[in-house]
């Protein structure tokens, strides 16, 4: 058996070396297949309150979020909300490090609000895991168990998800909820 200082030795050459870390960029914009999607869901699982909720926005560099996504998600992330953006444009592996590199660049350029994969795992998987939601450009709302409650195939009904939320965190309102009425 190894003395301890020998694996605190051999720990402290890995960090110095550089082993297994990666850019801030690509810490930033995860990209993978079915598992890093299963991680990026269980870390947003995470994030959300017990009684709370996870939005995923699946988005394209031609079919971005809404600004009105991005201030739903920044409305009600102190109530128990998780976003997890999920961008499709490398679905099916396409477009190589080329079409990677410009989705990275398009998103930094664009200021995603939210923690993003860059998918290019299989279609298959991924409608296996969040349903028919995640064919195109729009929104799934799951409990922190992963159990879907909505889903919109565009980026037009925020409202809806807002009432959904209202309901869901017993809260009154929004504008009320902030005010401290409770009516």
């Amino acid at each position: 058996m190894l003395p301890r200082y020998w694996i605190l030795l051999f720990a402290a050459a890995l960090v110095a070396a550089g082993c297994g870390q990666r850019s801030r960029e690509e810490r930033a914009q995860p990209i993978g297949g079915e598992a890093a999607l299963d991680a990026s869901l269980k870390a947003a699982r995470h994030r959300a309150a017990p009684e709370g909720a996870v939005l995923v926005v699946f988005w394209t560099t031609a079919t971005p979020p809404t600004a009105a996504v991005g201030e739903l998600a920044e409305r009600w992330s102190p109530y128990g909300l998780a976003t997890l953006g999920i961008c499709l444009d490398l679905v099916e592996g396409g477009g190589g490090d080329e079409a990677l590199a410009s989705v990275r660049e398009w998103e930094q350029s664009h200021r995603i609000g939210m923690p993003s994969l860059l998918y290019e795992g299989g279609r298959a998987a991924l409608e296996a895991r969040l349903g028919d939601a995640s064919a195109g450009p729009g929104l799934l709302l799951l409990d922190p168990d992963g159990k879907r409650i909505w889903a919109d195939a565009s980026f037009e009904d925020v409202e809806g998800v807002d009432a959904i939320l209202q309901v869901r965190l017993g809260l009154p309102p929004l504008a009320d909820a902030e005010e401290g009425c409770v009516c």
